[in-house]
Protein backbone atom coordinates (compact mmCIF):
# COMPACT_ATOMS: atom_id res chain seq x y z
CA UNK A 1 0.00 0.00 0.00
CA UNK A 2 2.74 2.64 0.87
CA UNK A 3 4.64 1.81 -2.56
CA UNK A 4 1.25 2.31 -4.30
CA UNK A 5 0.63 5.41 -2.81
CA UNK A 6 3.98 7.00 -3.84
CA UNK A 7 3.43 5.89 -7.15
CA UNK A 8 0.33 8.05 -8.03
CA UNK A 9 2.70 10.52 -6.13
CA UNK A 10 5.37 10.37 -8.89
CA UNK A 11 4.12 10.04 -12.70
CA UNK A 12 7.50 9.36 -13.94
CA UNK A 13 7.52 6.37 -11.57
CA UNK A 14 11.49 7.38 -10.96
CA UNK A 15 13.61 7.17 -7.76
CA UNK A 16 16.56 6.11 -5.83
CA UNK A 17 15.80 4.09 -2.87
CA UNK A 18 18.33 2.96 -0.20
CA UNK A 19 17.28 0.11 2.08
CA UNK A 20 18.03 -3.12 3.45
CA UNK A 21 15.73 -5.78 3.11
CA UNK A 22 17.78 -8.12 6.11
CA UNK A 23 16.66 -5.76 8.26
CA UNK A 24 12.94 -6.37 7.84
CA UNK A 25 10.70 -6.77 10.61
CA UNK A 26 7.24 -6.09 10.03
CA UNK A 27 4.81 -8.60 8.74
CA UNK A 28 3.94 -6.50 5.65
CA UNK A 29 7.86 -6.37 4.74
CA UNK A 30 9.74 -7.76 1.90
CA UNK A 31 12.79 -10.04 1.34
CA UNK A 32 13.00 -8.67 -1.95
CA UNK A 33 13.01 -5.29 -4.22
CA UNK A 34 12.03 -6.73 -7.31
CA UNK A 35 8.94 -8.15 -5.65
CA UNK A 36 8.31 -4.69 -3.76
CA UNK A 37 9.26 -2.80 -7.04
CA UNK A 38 8.49 -4.62 -10.35
CA UNK A 39 4.92 -4.95 -10.38
CA UNK A 40 5.10 -0.89 -10.46
CA UNK A 41 7.98 -0.47 -12.55
CA UNK A 42 8.61 -3.56 -14.37
CA UNK A 43 11.87 -4.30 -15.84
CA UNK A 44 13.07 -0.49 -15.03
CA UNK A 45 14.43 -1.43 -12.13
CA UNK A 46 18.07 -1.78 -11.12
CA UNK A 47 19.43 -2.75 -7.85
CA UNK A 48 23.02 -1.80 -6.42
CA UNK A 49 24.62 -3.76 -3.42
CA UNK A 50 26.47 -1.89 -1.45
CA UNK A 51 29.53 -4.11 -0.13
CA UNK A 52 31.59 -1.69 1.91
CA UNK A 53 31.27 -1.48 5.68
CA UNK A 54 32.21 1.72 7.24
CA UNK A 55 30.43 1.37 10.65
CA UNK A 56 31.11 -2.17 11.98
CA UNK A 57 34.56 -3.67 12.22
CA UNK A 58 34.72 -7.65 10.37
CA UNK A 59 35.35 -8.92 13.30
CA UNK A 60 31.90 -8.60 14.79
CA UNK A 61 30.40 -8.05 10.55
CA UNK A 62 31.41 -11.09 10.08
CA UNK A 63 29.88 -12.76 13.24
CA UNK A 64 26.20 -10.77 11.97
CA UNK A 65 26.63 -12.16 8.47
CA UNK A 66 27.34 -15.38 9.80
CA UNK A 67 24.06 -15.25 11.86
CA UNK A 68 22.01 -14.18 8.83
CA UNK A 69 22.76 -16.78 6.72
CA UNK A 70 22.51 -19.30 8.75
CA UNK A 71 18.88 -18.12 9.03
CA UNK A 72 18.55 -17.23 5.04
CA UNK A 73 18.39 -13.67 5.47
CA UNK A 74 18.63 -11.98 2.13
CA UNK A 75 22.03 -10.43 3.11
CA UNK A 76 25.13 -9.55 0.85
CA UNK A 77 28.21 -9.82 2.39
CA UNK A 78 30.28 -6.85 3.13
CA UNK A 79 33.86 -5.98 3.36
CA UNK A 80 34.41 -3.96 6.59
CA UNK A 81 36.96 -1.35 6.48
CA UNK A 82 38.21 -1.92 9.53
CA UNK A 83 39.05 -5.89 11.31
CA UNK A 84 38.68 -3.78 14.66
CA UNK A 85 40.50 -4.95 17.55
CA UNK A 86 37.83 -6.83 19.64
CA UNK A 87 36.25 -9.88 19.33
CA UNK A 88 32.71 -10.53 20.38
CA UNK A 89 32.07 -10.90 24.08
CA UNK A 90 29.53 -14.03 24.56
CA UNK A 91 28.99 -14.75 28.34
CA UNK A 92 26.82 -17.35 28.96
CA UNK A 93 23.97 -16.97 32.33
CA UNK A 94 21.58 -18.86 34.24
CA UNK A 95 17.62 -17.67 33.58
CA UNK A 96 17.78 -16.62 37.43
CA UNK A 97 20.72 -14.75 36.51
CA UNK A 98 20.52 -13.32 33.59
CA UNK A 99 19.67 -9.36 34.17
CA UNK A 100 22.54 -9.14 37.27
CA UNK A 101 25.49 -10.96 34.73
CA UNK A 102 23.84 -8.06 32.11
CA UNK A 103 24.30 -5.36 34.37
CA UNK A 104 27.55 -6.54 34.88
CA UNK A 105 28.91 -6.96 31.92
CA UNK A 106 27.64 -3.15 30.85
CA UNK A 107 29.35 -1.73 33.80
CA UNK A 108 32.73 -3.24 32.70
CA UNK A 109 32.25 -2.03 29.25
CA UNK A 110 31.23 1.24 30.65
CA UNK A 111 34.55 1.30 32.67
CA UNK A 112 36.67 1.19 29.61
CA UNK A 113 35.01 4.53 28.24
CA UNK A 114 34.48 3.19 25.15
CA UNK A 115 31.94 5.82 24.39
CA UNK A 116 27.82 5.60 23.63
CA UNK A 117 26.72 2.23 24.64
CA UNK A 118 22.98 0.34 23.58
CA UNK A 119 21.75 -2.27 25.72
CA UNK A 120 19.53 -4.31 22.91
CA UNK A 121 16.87 -6.29 24.38
CA UNK A 122 13.30 -8.03 23.49
CA UNK A 123 10.61 -5.44 24.46
CA UNK A 124 9.56 -7.25 27.46
CA UNK A 125 12.58 -6.82 29.35
CA UNK A 126 13.43 -3.28 28.80
CA UNK A 127 11.97 -2.72 32.00
CA UNK A 128 13.82 -4.66 33.96
CA UNK A 129 16.88 -4.50 32.42
CA UNK A 130 16.79 -0.03 32.77
CA UNK A 131 16.03 -0.92 36.44
CA UNK A 132 18.58 -3.18 37.05
CA UNK A 133 21.26 -0.60 35.42
CA UNK A 134 20.00 2.35 37.24
CA UNK A 135 20.29 0.29 40.77
CA UNK A 136 23.84 -1.03 39.50
CA UNK A 137 26.52 1.44 41.33
CA UNK A 138 28.74 3.63 39.36
CA UNK A 139 26.91 3.80 35.86
CA UNK A 140 25.56 7.28 34.51
CA UNK A 141 21.80 7.94 33.87
CA UNK A 142 20.40 5.14 31.69
CA UNK A 143 17.89 6.44 28.60
CA UNK A 144 15.66 3.95 26.91
CA UNK A 145 14.12 3.56 23.61
CA UNK A 146 14.73 6.09 21.03
CA UNK A 147 14.11 8.80 23.16
CA UNK A 148 17.25 7.81 25.30
CA UNK A 149 19.76 7.86 22.84
CA UNK A 150 21.39 11.07 23.85
CA UNK A 151 22.28 9.30 27.37
CA UNK A 152 25.75 7.47 27.68
CA UNK A 153 23.69 3.95 28.37
CA UNK A 154 20.46 3.13 26.45
CA UNK A 155 18.48 0.18 26.74
CA UNK A 156 16.14 -0.11 24.04
CA UNK A 157 14.60 -2.75 21.14
CA UNK A 158 16.20 -3.35 17.85
CA UNK A 159 13.54 -1.68 16.23
CA UNK A 160 14.36 1.48 18.41
CA UNK A 161 18.18 1.14 17.34
CA UNK A 162 17.44 0.75 13.50
CA UNK A 163 19.52 3.25 11.76
CA UNK A 164 21.46 4.23 14.79
CA UNK A 165 25.31 3.53 15.56
CA UNK A 166 27.02 3.03 18.92
CA UNK A 167 30.37 2.76 20.08
CA UNK A 168 29.18 -0.64 21.93
CA UNK A 169 26.35 -2.38 22.06
CA UNK A 170 25.38 -5.40 24.59
CA UNK A 171 22.62 -7.80 23.29
CA UNK A 172 20.57 -9.73 25.72
CA UNK A 173 19.47 -12.88 24.82
CA UNK A 174 19.42 -13.12 21.48
CA UNK A 175 16.76 -15.67 20.57
CA UNK A 176 14.53 -13.75 21.95
CA UNK A 177 14.42 -11.03 19.56
CA UNK A 178 14.30 -13.63 16.54
CA UNK A 179 11.19 -14.93 18.52
CA UNK A 180 9.64 -11.41 18.49
CA UNK A 181 10.14 -10.29 15.16
CA UNK A 182 12.40 -12.57 13.57
CA UNK A 183 16.36 -12.63 12.44
CA UNK A 184 16.21 -9.22 11.01
CA UNK A 185 15.88 -7.87 14.51
CA UNK A 186 19.20 -9.73 15.40
CA UNK A 187 21.12 -8.90 12.43
CA UNK A 188 20.13 -5.34 12.74
CA UNK A 189 21.81 -5.56 16.75
CA UNK A 190 24.58 -7.44 15.86
CA UNK A 191 25.86 -4.43 12.93
CA UNK A 192 24.80 -1.40 15.50
CA UNK A 193 28.38 -1.30 16.68
CA UNK A 194 31.72 0.88 16.08
CA UNK A 195 33.61 -1.15 18.78
CA UNK A 196 32.46 -3.75 20.72
CA UNK A 197 29.77 -6.23 21.34
CA UNK A 198 28.94 -8.15 23.93
CA UNK A 199 26.30 -10.80 24.12
CA UNK A 200 24.89 -12.38 27.51
CA UNK A 201 22.34 -15.19 26.98
CA UNK A 202 20.44 -18.15 29.01
CA UNK A 203 18.97 -19.98 26.09
CA UNK A 204 21.22 -21.45 23.15
CA UNK A 205 22.77 -18.92 20.79
CA UNK A 206 20.65 -18.52 17.65
CA UNK A 207 22.71 -20.47 14.66
CA UNK A 208 26.08 -18.50 13.32
CA UNK A 209 26.73 -16.14 16.44
CA UNK A 210 29.74 -18.10 17.25
CA UNK A 211 30.40 -19.57 14.22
Amino acid sequence: MSWRALMRRAPTKSFTVVGDVAQTSSAGGTDSWAAALSPYIQDRLQVEHLTVNYRTPSRIMDRAVSMAQAHSLPVTPVSSVREGERDPMIEHAEPSELTQRTAEAVAAVHEERLGRLAVIVAAERVGAIAAALRAHGGLPAVGVGSAGVDDEIAVMTAQDAKGLEFDAVVIVEPAELIDAHGAGDLYVAMSRSTQHLGVVHARDLPAGIAD
